[in-house]
């Protein structure tokens, strides 16, 4: 019985050491690469995406609508980041016009249409399209729900009055799930 007490004792003690042991290995080695962007699974969306080479306009754009902190509120979400590649769709002026704070609420509501509710990773995106005959709705964190279909072998997302969206790569973490990137921005005709 005494042996007993002190080998639960001594896993008590050793259970939380070993946790702490795993979360600092996981912290140190867990990432992913999008070209030489660095992604951790323990950092958020803003904190991944700040300072990379292939989200300066995204990041401005976090940074004019505070969007973080709504998306810290959601708990599990699914993300379709656009690249600064997929602004490049705008000329010089129109990307200043539209990155003016005065802008900020439409680009928060335009951002938010790219983040899904709970972790949807590649795989769950494919089933649902498959059956649902190639087109399929997660609920969004916004006022639109964007709609994904299938085409060609491509993953699509659109919103009414915007330009679709392809999906370029998929099954990025971050802290509160799953990253995808895309090479459109969803926003409608309010801009």
């Amino acid at each position: 019985m005494k042996n007993l007490f002190f080998t639960l004792c001594f896993l008590l003690i050793l259970s939380p050491l070993q946790a702490q042991d795993y979360q600092a290995g996981v912290a140190s080695k867990s990432y992913q690469l999008i070209g030489n962007d660095t992604i951790f699974p323990t950092k958020n969306i803003y904190e991944n995406i700040k300072g990379t080479e292939q989200f300066k306009v995204l990041t401005t754009i976090f940074e004019l609508t505070n969007a973080q902190e709504t998306i810290d509120k959601l708990g599990m979400c699914t993300v379709f980041l656009p690249t600064d590649a997929a602004f490049a769709q705008y000329d010089e002026k129109a990307l200043e016009a539209l990155l003016k704070p005065a802008n900020s609420e439409q680009l928060k509501k335009a951002l938010l249409r790219h983040i899904i509710i709970g972790r949807v990773d590649q795989n769950s995106l494919q089933r649902n399209l498959e059956q649902n005959a190639g087109a399929a709705y997660f609920r969004s964190s916004a006022d639109i729900d964007p709609e994904f279909k299938s085409q060609g072998g491509n993953i699509r997302l659109q919103i009414p009055n915007a330009p679709a969206a392809t999906i370029t790569a998929t099954n990025y973490y971050h802290k509160q799930g799953f990253i995808h990137l895309v090479d459109a921005f969803l926003i409608a005709d309010e801009l």
